[in-house]
């Protein structure tokens, strides 16, 4: 044991005796010869590739690779004739390392073999007229070619590349690739019709620009794998088939080849699981990555990339397909959440035109998710050309109506219950969208809904809805509900709805027709109040165009402008019941502007002109113009609770009323009246009439005439001009002219306060009127005669007490009030 330890110490140092004498032998060599080495080294490569070559020190060290020994080269330089012009060294690096075996030294053999370059950069360089430093490469062609040497045979079978950066910039072909080489280890296999090259590699992708100026692949990418690929001489390609490496992490599968024959052209293909598409952005070239930005994926996808082109210059066709589940989707129209879909990205919708943006698409088919909790699909989404987006989409849904609260989420109205169906097809812009650049069409369905206004509290039940979408305009074509209890149908037009949807100001116009059996209006706040509560609901947070184009709806419904068509068998207010109304109306963000409205009362019929606005605590302004046609003036004040008169009641009067009346006044939110604000005037006309147990001529009857019936009196007309202010009517000199009596009244009738009206009767009433005399009124600009002057005041009471007016004191107030108001004109 000792012995065979003692041969074993011995041959080791003999071994590293050898060794020594080599590296002494190999150093004495090098430092007697450097200047000769360099000079031929530098020579040798200047043959070969046609160019300046500069080599600044040699030397071997015996320790970087023992037991072999290590030849290095510092400072290599490579210049082609015109460097001073762009300053492009082909090559230069800092340290080149080639490994010598000692042994084959010793018996006068030197090969070189593992070359490892550290610290240095190619640049391969073409300007725009076409010249090229890489004809270096190309090597001289009246040299014939070196049989290659024993030193060199195994020189590049192992190669290792260490911080090494390489660059091809074409300017005339507008390419530039640039790489940043960390590390990279190749191990070279050759067979009689391939070269297999195994690589460890660690790459960080400065630049991959086929087409610089559109922007760069790949930027600023770490590429990591260790895989084979083939060099096919006979057939001029480099082949990689599925091999795995990552780009700044991710995994990817790759296959592909690169072809240098007669057609220059590369192909690609790239597959990646769990993918989120803002790193698959940063893999495309910036132009690329913004305009499929169009529409953003949040969640990771599985991707099936293709990449091919010329390696010669020009775009590359890109063709991606992905899937995914349970993802969302951000686009400028729409969220969408819990999606499963399927989709492709091309540059290349037409063959044949180039392959940039307005040729580009990105599809989307078979499409299940939720548009705010709304459950949708979309069998198919196409966006054409990125410069100029153009989206053609269908999107389905089937739901409850209360889910789509969480879409609309309108101050205006809330949507109570139901089911609803519907279908939209659009075709347009995905920005900017006007009536000028999209259309849209389809219908939506309603079910049972429950739709309940937030002005008023008010609900359509039993709604039924069938809406058609048509290219920019939306027609209801038959809507049915029960409005405050009572059935109503409503067919309606929006026109310019497109709209609503971008960020254009045009206006939306809405006209509704409505026809219902019944139409209540006591409640007035339930039919006219737009103003909702100015505390919005809680809910998701809206943004983007659809918060937009909800916001322009719920304006629409609460400030809007609407046309109204009502027509309405019945109409009830109050004790009031009127038939075949007949209405047209503007609503505008103020008021109901009554443009015509007309309706029939009996045998007779009014019109109504006029406008209604709400004012604060649920208060409303009417004002209006009236006209009245033989109305039965008995039912009219019926109606109207005497219009607040408590000397003249329905029970007290018959006749034909007709009138024209301009009023203003208060009403509440039941439509009751507030007679303090009432101001306006009237031209009335009773025909035919009699005025039954009409406390004050029985009142006269006390002072005149006592041997007359005054319980019924007929007249042939009652016809004046009255004024009413704040809750006082003012009656002109009136005529009555009865089968009893003439009189003449004027006056003031308070409806709230004192009432001041004098009496004249002329003397020529003591005669008594025969059975079959005819009242006819002879005017009130005559004086009547002698007469007998009564005043009616408002007792304490609130009855009417007439007495006995001898020094016409009434009429002597008046004088000076109208002496009072003439002077006040004039000096104003």
């Amino acid at each position: 044991m000792k012995k065979l330890k003692k041969y074993l110490l011995y041959a080791l140092s003999i071994l590293l005796g050898l060794l020594v004498i080599a590296y002494i032998i190999a150093n004495i060599y090098l430092s007697s010869h450097k200047k000769e080495l360099l000079a031929k080294a530098g020579e040798e490569i200047s043959n070969e590739i046609n160019g300046k070559v500069s080599i600044a020190d040699m030397s071997v060290s015996f320790f970087k690779t023992f037991p072999y020994l290590t030849v290095s080269v510092y400072g290599i330089s490579i210049e082609d004739s015109l460097y001073r012009v762009h300053k492009h060294k082909l090559l230069a690096v800092e340290q080149v390392y080639a490994r010598i075996n000692p042994f084959r030294l010793l018996i006068g053999s030197v090969r070189l073999s593992n070359l490892e370059i550290q610290n240095g950069a190619l640049y391969l360089y073409t300007d725009t007229s076409g010249y090229t430093n890489a004809y270096m490469l190309q090597g001289k062609k009246d040299k014939p070619k070196k049989p290659q040497t024993a030193s060199t045979k195994n020189l590049l079978e192992k190669i290792k590349l260490l911080n090494f950066r390489a660059t091809i910039a074409d300017e005339q072909k507008n390419k530039r690739f640039d790489f940043l080489i960390n590390k990279m280890a190749i191990k070279t296999e050759s067979t009689d019709s391939s070269k297999v090259f195994e690589i460890d590699k660690s790459i960080l992708v400065k630049d991959l620009g086929f087409k610089y100026s559109e922007g760069s692949f790949l930027q600023d990418r770490l590429l990591e794998g260790k895989y084979k690929i083939r060099l096919l001489p006979r057939k001029k390609e480099l082949r990689f088939d599925d091999i795995d490496f990552s780009i700044s992490g991710q995994p990817f599968h790759f296959s592909g080849a690169f072809k240098f024959g007669t057609v220059q052209a590369f192909e690609l293909h790239a597959q990646s699981k769990n993918l989120l598409v803002d790193s698959a952005k940063k893999i495309l070239s910036k132009k690329i990555a913004k305009s499929i930005s169009i529409v953003s994926v949040m969640k990771p996808l599985d991707v099936d990339a293709r990449i091919s082109g010329s390696l010669q210059g020009g775009d590359p066709l890109i063709v991606v397909n992905w899937t995914t589940r349970n993802n969302e989707i951000v686009t400028p129209l729409i969220n969408l959440t819990d999606c499963n879909f399927s989709g492709l990205y091309t540059n290349e919708v037409v063959k044949g035109l180039p392959l940039t943006d307005p040729n580009s698409k990105v599809e989307v088919n078979n499409l299940t998710g939720k548009l705010l909790g709304l459950p949708i699909t979309v069998p198919h989404f196409l966006l054409n050309n990125l410069t100029i987006p153009d989206v053609t989409a269908q999107l389905k849904s089937s739901f409850q109506l209360q889910e789509l609260n969480n879409l609309i989420l309108s101050d205006a109205l809330s949507l109570v219950a139901g089911t609803g169906n519907m279908e939209i097809n659009y075709r347009g812009a995905i920005d900017h969208i006007s009536p000028k650049n999209s259309s849209i069409t389809g219908f939506v369905n309603l079910d049972k809904g429950v739709i309940e206004f937030a002005a008023n509290q008010s609900q359509l039940t039993d709604c039924m809805a069938h809406i058609n979408l048509k290219t920019t305009d939306l027609v209801v074509e038959k809507l049915s509900g029960r409005l405050a209890g009572n059935p109503i149908t409503i067919t309606a037009e929006a026109k310019n709805v497109l709209s609503m949807a971008g960020d254009s100001n045009d206006p939306v116009s809405l006209s509704l027709d409505c026809k219902a059996p019944l139409l209540n209006i006591n409640k007035i706040s339930s039919i006219i109040s737009r103003k909702y509560p100015v505390k919005p609901k809680r809910g998701p947070k809206r943004s983007g165009a659809l918060a937009k184009s909800m916001a322009k709806l719920d304006n629409l419904l609460s400030s809007g402008k609407i046309n109204l068509s009502v027509n309405a068998d019945k109409l009830v207010y109050k004790k009031f019941e009127g038939a075949k109304l007949n209405a047209q109306i503007l609503i505008d963000e103020n008021a109901w502007n009554l443009q015509n409205a007309s309706l029939s009362h009996g045998t007779g019929t009014l019109a109504i002109k006029g406008m209604v606005s709400e004012e604060k605590n649920q208060r409303f302004r009417l004002n209006s113009k009236i006209t009245m046609k033989d109305l039965d003036a008995k039912k009219i004040w019926y109606s109207f609770n005497d219009f607040g008169m408590k000397a003249l009641g329905s029970k007290n009067l018959e006749g034909k009323l007709s009138a024209d009346v301009n009023l203003s006044l208060l009403l509440d939110k039941n439509g009751g009246f507030d007679l303090n604000s009432l101001s306006g005037d009237a031209n009335l006309s009773i025909k035919n009439g009699k005025l039954i147990n009409f406390a004050p001529l029985e009142n006269i009857h006390n002072f005149l005439l006592g041997d007359r019936n005054f319980h019924e009196i007929s007249f042939a007309e009652i016809h004046d001009d009255f004024k009413f202010k704040k809750g006082e009517i003012e009656i002109s000199r009136m005529e009555i002219n009865s089968n009893v009596l003439s009189l003449f009244v004027e006056g003031v009738y308070s409806l709230t306060g004192k009432t001041d009206i004098s009496v004249q009767v002329p003397v020529s009433n003591l005669k008594k009127r025969k059975k079959d005399y005819k009242p006819q009124n002879e005017g009130t600009d005559r004086n009547g005669g002698m007469s007998v002057f009564l005043r009616a005041t408002t007792a304490e009471d609130g009855t009417i007490k007439i007495k006995y007016d001898p020094f016409k004191r009434f009429r002597k107030s008046k004088s000076a009030t109208d002496d009072k108001k003439a002077s006040d004109t004039k000096t104003n």
